[in-house]
């Protein structure tokens, strides 16, 4: 079959592009014939609050493609549907954001008058952070679709409620990342590279920090967690009654900067105990910093799905994530999930987890898991 998938690829970076990307590996795994259109021109700067939406990793995930669309420009959106409609026959468009809701609503519509069954790949029907018009511009653009895959039962909800009567909505759980398993480096090897206490438990927090993913929260918790002046401790090490509080290690930029969180460490007194990379982590260093960690946490306030649980299921790290963060994932034997929003129990969650460690697992092999979206992508097709 051939099949047009639009979505950003490299240069683009985010986890929507290395699903842009896997996704195209996988169907050509399969045997089919895939076309990549991505973008000429992804945001305008002032819509973007990261540093760059260009990946800068030394060892990117490169995907032929053809960089046509701009948001802003008619034109590329006729010349993507003529380039697509000269020889496809099925059209897969990521969906994550209300902003491409004019030209993908566009796009859909002249593809489906020329013959061309159209499936949007939905992983957030609407936003984590929403805007007024959002709503109106998910509507627009989603009721152009024949069938619409998600990744979350909480979106294929959101999805049907959006658009009452909407009946072909297939639901697959995220697939696993494997990505950057080649980066695994013994767990001591990658503390001293770098730079991370040896002998203590390290939870890894991983990804752009939104508001909408807990960091604030899980800082709340570790504070929860210190007992100063504790008769136990020495050196005067903060120390909750049980053992050492665990170290934070922050890896990821700081939407909005990183200021607010650092003042917050400094009014907790966790200063020595978080470790804040305030910075896009590529694809190069992934594997050192999950090789480093014991957990990864992910306390998120609301979400869809988390790729990033993905990417700790690849290296089979054990995870503490809030059931927002573990939609898609509650089949992973290394997750265990805490109440949303709420400090004191994810401070008992850790300190749980320290004295009794999440094993750790073996992961389902990436291929299957992406095997399991082609598979549903044929069956919609």
């Amino acid at each position: 079959m051939d099949i047009s998938l639009v979505g950003p690829v490299f240069p683009y970076r985010g986890g929507i592009a290395h699903h842009t990307a896997c996704l195209a590996q996988a169907l050509e795994k399969a045997g089919h014939g895939v076309q990549v259109i991505s973008f000429h021109k992804q945001y305008p700067a002032w819509l973007y609050p990261g540093a760059s939406d260009r990946d800068p990793s030394r060892q990117p995930i490169r995907t032929p493609a053809s960089f046509v669309l701009d948001p802003f420009s008619p034109v590329t959106w006729a010349k993507t549907a003529r380039e697509i409609a000269a020889s496809r026959s099925l059209v897969v468009i990521q969906w994550w954001v209300p902003f491409w809701g004019v030209p993908f609503a566009w796009l859909a519509q002249r593809l489906r008058q020329r013959g061309r069954r159209v499936i949007f790949m939905v992983h957030n029907v609407l936003p984590h952070e929403p805007h007024l018009l959002d709503a109106w511009l998910a509507k627009m653009a989603l009721r152009q679709g024949d069938a619409f895959l998600v990744h979350s039962l909480g979106e294929r909800a959101r999805l049907a409620a959006l658009l009452p009567g909407v009946r072909v909505i297939q639901y697959v759980p995220h697939p696993v990342y494997d990505l950057y398993t080649s980066g695994r480096k013994p767990q001591g090897l990658a503390r001293r590279q770098l730079n991370l206490p040896e002998n203590r438990k390290v939870l890894l927090f991983f990804g752009m920090v939104r508001p909408y993913k807990g960091l604030d929260l899980l800082l709340d918790a570790l504070s929860h967690l210190q007992v100063q002046g504790d008769p136990r401790s020495t050196g005067g090490d903060l120390q909750y009654f049980g053992g050492e509080v665990p170290f934070l290690l922050v890896a990821g930029e700081c939407w909005g900067g990183a200021a607010r969180n650092r003042q917050q460490i400094i009014r907790l007194g966790l200063q020595g105990h978080v470790r804040l990379d305030d910075r896009y982590i590529p694809n190069e260093e992934v594997g050192l910093y999950f090789s480093a960690a014991d957990c990864l946490a992910a306390p998120y306030l609301s979400a869809t799905q988390s790729g990033v649980i993905g990417l700790a299921e690849g290296f089979g790290l054990p995870v503490l994530a809030s059931q927002a963060a573990a939609l898609s994932w509650e089949d992973y034997s290394g997750l265990r999930i805490v109440p949303i929003d709420d400090a004191a129990a994810l401070a008992q969650a850790i300190r749980q987890w320290q004295a009794q460690p999440i094993p750790s697992t073996t992961p389902v092999p990436a291929a299957q898991s992406w095997s399991r979206l082609v598979q549903a992508l044929e069956e919609l097709a």
